[in-house]
This record gives structure tokens, sequence and C-alpha cells, in this order.
């Protein structure tokens, strides 16, 4: 068997830890990893921080459906999905220039909008532009989409708070 196969295989959960403290090497090797897993679209839609202070693994702990483990071990990441980093890639990026340059009323994202474009060091290049469901929720003054989509079979699924949409993404269809 392949090694990466094997050992995830005999990968096993026990929630019970060493309470040694980690070096300063050992923790950079560990976020290292993590900021090297790879992503869609290779975005990292996650922020990491770092958790040591006993009292807010003890909090984290009662919030995280009281999951007593959490507070027992010595060095702890907390992965959070973090939105803003999309915000930040499509103003970075110039999207709304490039739409106004090609007549196209902008859109920022989380309105519901499915868009194919290709995003490259010299800007943003739309291909198209499909509205695939209506946003149910508001966030800082407008309307918005804040489920994350899923991808399966060649399908995009996406949800609000009153339907799920199903959208074909093979060729052709």
């Amino acid at each position: 068997m392949n090694p990466t196969l094997k050992l995830i295989h005999q990968r096993r959960s026990t929630r019970r830890y060493d309470p040694t403290p980690l070096t300063e090497g050992e923790k950079d090797t560990i976020l290292s990893a993590a900021m090297r897993a790879p992503t869609a679209g290779n975005m990292m839609l996650y922020t990491i921080i770092e958790v040591e202070e006993q009292r807010l693994k003890d909090q984290l702990a009662q919030t995280c459906d009281n999951q007593p483990f959490i507070a027992k071990t010595p060095y702890m990441l907390l992965f959070l999905a973090d939105y803003q980093r999309w915000m930040d890639l499509y103003a970075g990026a110039g999207c709304q220039a490039r739409a106004q340059e090609l007549g196209i009323t902008p859109r920022k994202s989380a309105e519901g909008d499915l868009i194919l474009a290709k995003l490259s060091p010299q800007g943003y290049d739309e291909i198209g532009r499909f509205h695939v469901l209506e946003p149910t929720n508001r966030t800082f003054g407008r309307p918005v989409v804040w489920s994350h989509p899923a991808f399966a079979d060649r399908c995009l699924f996406a949800r609000n708070d009153r339907e799920l949409v199903c959208v074909s993404l093979a060729a052709g269809e």
C-alpha cells in the first residue's frame, strides 16, 4: 500500500494529549502544513488562530458542544471560515473596474450569482454569469447569500433560507 494511504488508514483519534508543550519548531511545522493544504481554487477562505491560553480553551470546550478534551490540549488551532478573504481578492484583482470596462454592472460576491471568470495577475476576465438564487439575509446593509456552494458530480449546489438549487456545470447541458 502507498505509504501515505497506509498512514491515513492507521490514523486514530484518541483525544488524549501529551501535556508536554510543543516547541516553536513543531508549531511552525504544523502551521506550515496547514497553510499548504489544498483548498478550492487555492483561495484559503479561512483564518487560523493559535489558542494557548487556558481560559480560552476552557471557554471553547463549553461553546463547542461541551467537548472537555478541547480544554486539555496544550496547543490548539482554531479554523474559522473567512469570507473577507474573498472580498479582499475581489477588490485586489480590480474586478469592479474590469466589469465597468466591459459594460457589466459590477456585483459583489455573496449575491447569489455563479460567475465563470479567469483571474490572473493581469486582472479579472469574466466569461459568463448566471443568477442562481436570491439572497435572503442582509449584512453590512446589503443582501447576501451566506452559504458556501458545494460541488459534486459536475453540479453546483447552493442554498439560501428558502430553497436548495442544483445547477449542472457539465458542458452542453
